[in-house]
């Protein structure tokens, strides 16, 4: 993906007018909770989709988690991401773009270091199972099967997160969500250097020797041996 991807992992400092024209409309939040575990939430607060956009917001996503990963090396017992899709219409599938969220449906698989156990949607709205058929290819399984579904005003969240351990916009009482956005635009900020450079790009690929190409091919073999045995 480092490789593959530089529209994901380039021109994204946090103080362009691109950046924060993304960060006006999306709240994000990324603190402990009970039970040894990591809590992420990402809320989108523009009711027409008329700022929206998916690259931008795929771009936000791996810059706050990276940003994250800058921070802080301990990983918790497990890791529950929170969606707040209350302005999510129709009009998104006009936003969707295919090509990224297959990329970052194999990031946040393959790639992230979390322990990924719950996926809560919530003010899910009626066409929820038109979205949801879009999405379901690009992801695993075992990733579907940890999504569960929240409509407006219901109290089934509380199932598995505390009052203690949400915000108050979802009916807790741990702070509120512009609170949470402001320490998580404080962490961005203190790393702005480093994510602002080519951080985690991959190196730009040369035509390899002759010896090289045959050194890889030892090593390849090796590797299927060792497989076999």
């Amino acid at each position: 993906m480092r490789g593959s991807s530089p529209d994901l992992l380039r021109n994204r400092d946090p103080e362009s007018p691109a950046v924060k024209k993304t960060f006006s409309i999306i709240n994000l939040a990324q603190f402990q909770v009970s039970g040894n575990r990591n809590l992420w939430i990402w809320q989108l607060n523009d009711p027409g989709l008329d700022n929206y956009d998916y690259l931008q917001d795929a771009k936000i996503f791996i810059l706050s988690t990276d940003a994250w990963l800058l921070e802080d090396n301990t990983l918790e017992e497990a890791d529950i991401v929170l969606m707040d899709i209350k302005d999510i219409s129709l009009k998104f599938l006009t936003k969707f773009n295919m090509s990224v969220a297959r990329r970052i449906s194999k990031y946040q698989e393959d790639a992230m270091p979390i322990r990924l156990k719950e996926i809560h949607l919530i003010n899910v709205p009626s066409f929820i199972d038109k979205l949801f058929a879009l999405m379901k290819p690009l992801m695993k399984q075992e990733v579907t099967d940890m999504i569960h579904f929240h409509t407006s005003k219901s109290s089934t969240l509380f199932q598995y997160l505390s009052k203690e351990d949400l915000p108050e916009d979802f009916g807790g009482t741990n702070g509120k969500m512009t609170d949470h956005m402001k320490d998580a635009l404080d962490l961005i900020s203190r790393h702005r250097e480093k994510l602002n450079t080519d951080l985690w790009m991959a190196a730009s690929k040369k035509s390899k020797s002759k010896k090289e190409k045959e050194n890889n091919a030892e090593v390849t073999t090796g590797f299927r041996s060792l497989a076999i045995d």
